[in-house]
C-alpha cells in the first residue's frame, strides 16, 4: 500500500502479537508512528502481567516521546512500562538485578558515567606500564568485536595490550561502562537461560526507535526475546554511529526477512520542501515525497560561493532565512558542522561580537542596555524554550524579570520588597514563561510586546498572586528615543531570530555536531564542511558513511539549506546542484 494515513492505521494497530519493522526516512513522521503503536499496544495488550518497553536512541529522544504522551488526552503509561535507552533498559532489566552471576565475587556491576577513562588513565599511567592512548573518546568506545575480543570503534592506535588493561582495572573495581554493559547482557542471556525466558515472558512487546544504530550484540539481545512482538523503526541513510559500533547491514538484512516481520515503508515527508527532498533523493534509494505544510514552498537550495570564511557564510545565511521566514512551532535556524573545532571557532567569532547579531538590538544596546537585556532575555528564553533547553529558558525568564522589577541580578534581589517570598516569586516565574511561550510574536510589535507583558505581569501577580507589583514595571513604558519608527514596526519574531545565542547558552541550541543534530530539525539549516574534499563525500550516494553523515546534516532543514565551505566556486557549486 502506499504510504498514506490508512496505511499509518494499519502498521500501528496490527495484533499486539505481531513483530513489525518499518524504514522511515527523515521527517516522516516515525516518532509519531512509533508512539501511535505504543498506546495501541498499552490498550490491547493481553497479558496483564507483562510490561512493554520502547527503547529510544538518546534521552533526548525518551524525553520528546514522554512529552507527546502527555498531550494525548484519556491516556496514561500502564504502570511497569519502561520508556528510555538501551543501556538504561539493560542495566534496569538484567545487568543491576544478575550481573553478580558474572562477577567472581558474586558482586553486581556498577555503570559507570561517561567521562570515565581520564580517571583510569590516570591511574594506569602511574604504574608506567603502557603508554595509553591520550585520546579519552577513543577510549570509552572500546567494546567487543563478533569474536568476543576488545576493539575500539574510534581509534585504531590502541593497542590489545592497553585495551585489555583498561577493562581490567575497569572490571577490578565491580564497574562497567556503556559498551560493557550491552556485551555483559548479552552473555548473561547466553550462558543463562532461565533469564532469557524470564525476560521474554515479562516483556510482551518491545519497540525500538533508530533501529540502523543498533549494535551486532544489541541485536542479539532481541533475537533470544522470541516470545516478545517487536517493533523496529530506521532509516539506513541515517546510519552514522560506527564509533558505537553501530551495523546498518543489521537493520537491513531485518527488512528482507519477510518472515519473523511485517515489513513497510514510509516514504512521505512531512518535514521539507520539495526542492530540498528532490536534493537529498538524489543521495538515497528509498525515494520521498514531500507532503508537508512547506512541500509547495519555492525556494533553492543554495550553495554558497562567494563568501571567503566562516563569518562571511554565517551573515549571508542569516540574511537569507529572513527573507524565507519562520515557523512558530520550530526553532529558527541550526548551523552544523561535523567538527566540534569548527563550532568553536564560530562560537569565538561570536563572543568576539565579530559576528553582528538583531541591528535594533545593538542599537537599544547602546541607548538603554537594561530595557536591553530585558527585550534579549525574554526572546532568548522563547528561543531556548523550542529548544526544549526548559530550564534555561526559566532562568532567562528571571533575569530578565528581576532586571523589570529590581534591576538587579536574581540572585541579589530582595523579594520582600514586593512583599514576595520565594514561592509566590517561582510562581510568577512559570506564569510569565507560559504566557511568553503562547504569544504570537509575529504579529506584535516590540512596543506593543512590552506593553502586554506589563498588563500581564501586573494583572497575573495581582489576581493569582495576591500582590500588586504595578508600581514596579515602569520600565516597561518606554517612549524608544531614536527607535520610535521601528518600535512601532519590528515584531518581536523578527527581533527573534536575529539573536544568535551566546557559546554558553547554544550547548544544544543553534550550534551543533551534525551526529548531535540527529532527529532534530529547523526552519533554516546551514552546513558547513571543512574543505570541498569532504563536501564531496557528503554529496555521494549513502553506500559510505561520509556520505550518511551529509545526507542526516541536509535533511534537518524544513525550508531552507544552505551549505559552505572554503574555495566553492561557481563551477563547483553546479556540479553539486
Amino acid at each position: 500500500m502506499k504510504d498514506c494515513k490508512e496505511l499509518r492505521e494499519e502498521i500501528a494497530t496490527l495484533p499486539v502479537n505481531q513483530s513489525v519493522i518499518v524504514a522511515a526516512g527523515p521527517g516522516s513522521g516515525k516518532t509519531k508512528l512509533l508512539i501511535k503503536r505504543l498506546i495501541y499496544l498499552c490498550e490491547n495488550s493481553c497479558k496483564s502481567n507483562s510490561n512493554i518497553a520502547c527503547i529510544t536512541y538518546t534521552n533526548a529522544a525518551k524525553n520528546e516521546i514522554l512529552d507527546r504522551l502527555k498531550n494525548e488526552i484519556g491516556f496514561s503509561l500502564p504502570q511497569g512500562t519502561f520508556i528510555g535507552t538501551i543501556h538504561s533498559f539493560l542495566n534496569e532489566y538484567l545487568i543491576a538485578p544478575y550481573s553478580y552471576l558474572l562477577s567472581e565475587i558474586g558482586r553486581p556491576y556498577e555503570l559507570l558515567p561517561r567521562g570515565f577513562s581520564k580517571y583510569y588513565v590516570n591511574r594506569i599511567s602511574d604504574s608506567r606500564k603502557f603508554k595509553i592512548y591520550d585520546n579519552l573518546i577513543a577510549l570509552e568506545s572500546i567494546g567487543y568485536d563478533r569474536n568476543g575480543e576488545l576493539r575500539s570503534f574510534r581509534s585504531n592506535r590502541i593497542t590489545k595490550d592497553e585495551m585489555a588493561l583498561l577493562k581490567k582495572t575497569i572490571h577490578d573495581d565491580h564497574k562497567i561502562d556503556q559498551q560493557d554493559t550491552i556485551y555483559f547482557a548479552y552473555q548473561l542471556l547466553l550462558n543463562f537461560p532461565h533469564l532469557k525466558v524470564a525476560l521474554t515472558s515479562r516483556l510482551s512487546s518491545i519497540l525500538v526507535d533508530e533501529y540502523q544504530d543498533v549494535t551486532y550484540y544489541q541485536d542479539q539481545i532481541f533475537q533470544f526475546l522470541t516470545k516478545t512482538s517487536l517493533f523496529f523503526v530506521g532509516d539506513p541513510n541515517q546510519s552514522i554511529f560506527s564509533f558505537t559500533g553501530a551495523e546498518p547491514t543489521i537493520f537491513e538484512s531485518r527488512l528482507s526477512n519477510p518472515e519473523a516481520f511485517e515489513k513497510y515503508s514510509l516514504t512521505n515527508n512531512f518535514r521539507s520542501t520539495m526542492t530540498i527532498v528532490d536534493f537529498n533523493n538524489k543521495k538515497s534509494t528509498l525515494k520521498q515525497l514531500a507532503n508537508g505544510s512547506n512541500s509547495d514552498i519555492q525556494q533553492d537550495v543554495i550553495l554558497l560561493k562567494e563568501e571567503i570564511d566562516i563569518k562571511q557564510a554565517i551573515e549571508s545565511f542569516h540574511q537569507i532565512r529572513l527573507k524565507v521566514g519562520s515557523e512558530k512551532e520550530h526553532i529558527p535556524f541550526l548551523i552544523l558542522a561535523r567538527k566540534h573545532e569548527v563550532l568553536i571557532d564560530i562560537q569565538q567569532k561570536i563572543s568576539e561580537h565579530e559576528i553582528e547579531q538583531s541591528p535594533f538590538l545593538n542599537k537599544l544596546k547602546e541607548i538603554d542596555y537594561r530595557r536591553y537585556e530585558i527585550i534579549n532575555q525574554l526572546l532568548k528564553a522563547v528561543l531556548l524554550n523550542k529548544s526544549h533547553e526548559y530550564v534555561k529558558s526559566i532562568e532567562a525568564v528571571e533575569l530578565a524579570l528581576a532586571r523589570i522589577i529590581f534591576n538587579k541580578n536574581p540572585n541579589f534581589v530582595s523579594l520582600s520588597d514586593i512583599k514576595y517570598d520565594r514561592l509566590l516569586w517561582r510562581k510568577l516565574l512559570v506564569g510569565i514563561f507560559a504566557w511568553l511561550n503562547a504569544q504570537e510574536l509575529n504579529g506584535m510589535a516590540i512596543e506593543s510586546f512590552l506593553k502586554a507583558l506589563k498588563e500581564q505581569m501586573k494583572n497575573y501577580s495581582e489576581k493569582n498572586l495576591g500582590v500588586k507589583i504595578g508600581v514596579k514595571l515602569k520600565i516597561l513604558d518606554y517612549d524608544w528615543p531614536s527607535q520610535k519608527k521601528e518600535s512601532k514596526k519590528i515584531t518581536a519574531q523578527q527581533v527573534m531570530e536575529q539573536i544568535i545565542l551566546e557559546p554558553n547558552e547554544a550547548d544544544n541550541a543553534y550550534l551543533s555536531t551534525i551526529h548531535s543534530a540527529k532527529g532534530r530539525e529547523a526552519t533554516s539549516i546551514l552546513v558547513i564542511a571543512e574543505d570541498l574534499k569532504e563536501l564531496q563525500k557528503w554529496m555521494n550516494l549513502n553506500d559510505k558513511e561520509d556520505a550518511r553523515v551529509g545526507f542526516v546534516a541536509f535533511t534537518r532543514a524544513r525550508r531552507l539549506l544552505c551549505i559552505w565551505c572554503p574555495d566553492l566556486s561557481e563551477s563547483g557549486a553546479s556540479a553539486f546542484l
